[in-house]
């Protein structure tokens, strides 16, 4: 859709910006997503016996939660993915509130929307071959199968139905909601319950619910940011308040179960929704900067040197942050966050193109959110994500702000993209690639056997089942770029 100065193009396939008039995409939005995509899916096959850097610092063993202080990089792969989200509320409403949709019908798209995704969720934790409890057999594999062509025929964009055949473009998803239905009315447990709410998929549901908090937050606040950094000033008033023995988080939860809705909504959740606030008011800056930049050839201007310099400062934030936290040098780490921000606000303070700019206010907060991050540290025992502490909702969030300006800065800036495709893919169709490694690759593999001889071959030794988790990861990403390149997209 373009806007009425013929400057800017949403594109709905990715959620990206697009510059019409140039025909000029930003993908380090894409990207950002698509490297958490892919961190998601290659932490799901890491094999056990790698170390500690390679897994989460919290972890279950014996039914028990292990809590080990610190921060790996599977723990940002999720807030990345949260903040992504966060960015592109403002590209998906932005231009509803523009063309003057009435309020209702925004608030009535976002309650939609959320739903579509938690009932995602449910599907997901019902209709999991390991969820109900029962050894997969032949059928199960067959039922996983159907549910992953319901889900894309329910969800997937088909754009070799032409726009004006509106009944042919509802057949697909009428026949794939019919499917979802029975699939979940015919599902039996191993206790012999069927479909419950018991069941989920913890990453979708608290997206869903991450999503409507996030979007009814950056509705009210639209027009300030500063309205939207005192909610945000009151959603972390709220967790001094509980954890002080205050009483208003727990009386809230006790009404939304008292209304039954305590399968879609959590009120806990508005901790986690931080991040994606924190992402919505990034995305806002983005989105303006887009809309009122005037030369969309324009780049930083600045000497390769400097920009070499600026490039592994961003890196390094967020490589060197892992480090430490996760080593327990906290004062160390804060020490080197502090020095490395000077050393990136004096790279790009003097650059006055728009992108430039842009570059150096995105620094500035990620600047704000990492130092926080540091001196609220201690809080809470010390960072980590489960239970996940104020320290990691900052953190994480300007950890993510590095890796945007660093992609921005390699991909749109110096047009460096070779090597980038896979990520942009995944992030332009992340919920397609989050579905299809257990959804339909592995029901493949276990119905034509081919899961056997690979099971033998990883457990050969720690190297090959390593080399066996990239290979998957790599492979589930190719068979989404089939589908994205036949310009089949899930979306809500």
């Amino acid at each position: 859709m373009e806007d009425p100065n013929n400057k800017l193009h949403i594109n709905r396939g990715g959620d990206s910006i697009t510059l019409a008039s140039r025909d000029t995409r930003l993908q380090s939005l894409d990207v950002l997503r698509g490297l958490a995509i892919f961190g998601m899916i290659f932490s799901a096959y890491i094999p056990p016996g790698l170390p500690r850097w390679m897994h989460h610092d919290q972890f279950w063993q014996d039914g028990k939660l292990v809590i080990i202080e610190g921060l790996t990089w599977v723990d940002v792969v999720f807030p990345f993915f949260l903040f992504s989200l966060g960015m592109a509320i403002p590209f998906a409403l932005a231009k509803r509130v523009e063309k003057k949709v009435p309020m209702w019908r925004l608030v009535g798209h976002i309650f939609w929307r959320a739903l579509v995704i938690c009932g995602f969720g449910y599907f997901l934790g019902n209709a999991s071959p390991w969820s109900t409890g029962n050894t997969p057999d032949t059928w199960t594999w067959i039922r996983t199968l159907l549910g992953f062509v319901s889900l894309v025929l329910f969800l997937a964009r088909m754009p070799f139905i032409p726009e004006k055949r509106k009944i042919l473009k509802l057949f697909p998803k009428v026949a794939g909601l019919a499917g979802l239905v029975i699939l979940m009315a015919t599902v039996q447990h191993a206790d012999g319950s069927g479909f419950t709410t018991a069941k989920k998929d913890i990453i979708i549901t608290i997206l869903s619910q991450v999503y409507l908090t996030a979007s009814l937050v950056w509705l009210v606040s639209r027009k300030s940011i500063q309205l939207r950094l005192a909610i945000l000033t009151g959603i972390f008033a709220i967790r001094l308040h509980s954890a002080g023995g205050g009483q208003i988080l727990q009386t809230t939860a006790k009404w939304v179960g008292q209304a039954n809705l305590g399968w879609f909504y959590g009120v806990g959740i508005i901790y986690v929704s931080a991040v994606a606030i924190f992402g919505s008011i990034i995305g806002d800056i983005i989105y303006k900067w887009s809309r009122e930049r005037k030369d969309v050839t324009e780049g930083m201007e600045l000497p390769m040197a400097k920009l070499a310099g600026l490039m592994l400062a961003l890196l390094a934030l967020t490589a060197g942050g892992l480090y430490f936290l996760q080593m327990r040098y906290v004062t160390w780490g804060l020490i080197f966050t502090a020095t490395v921000c000077l050393l990136i606000n004096w790279l790009t303070k003097d650059m006055r193109t728009s992108r430039g700019v842009l570059v150096h206010r995105l620094c500035n907060w990620m600047t704000f959110l990492l130092i926080v991050g540091y001196i609220l540290e201690p809080y809470e025992g010390g960072i980590k994500k489960d239970p996940a502490t104020p320290a990691y909702y900052f953190i994480s969030s300007g950890m993510a702000i590095s890796m945007l300006t660093f992609f921005l800065i390699v991909l749109d800036d110096l047009k460096w993209r070779r090597g980038f495709g896979f990520l942009r893919v995944a992030g332009s169709n992340a919920m397609l690639a989050y579905i299809t490694g257990g959804l339909l690759i592995t029901p493949i593999m276990y119905l034509t056997h081919l899961i056997y001889p690979i099971q033998k071959l990883i457990n050969i030794n720690l190297a090959i089942a390593t080399t066996w988790s990239v290979a998957i990861t790599m492979f589930i990403l190719f068979v989404v770029n089939i589908f994205t390149q036949r310009k089949i997209y899930l979306r809500v």
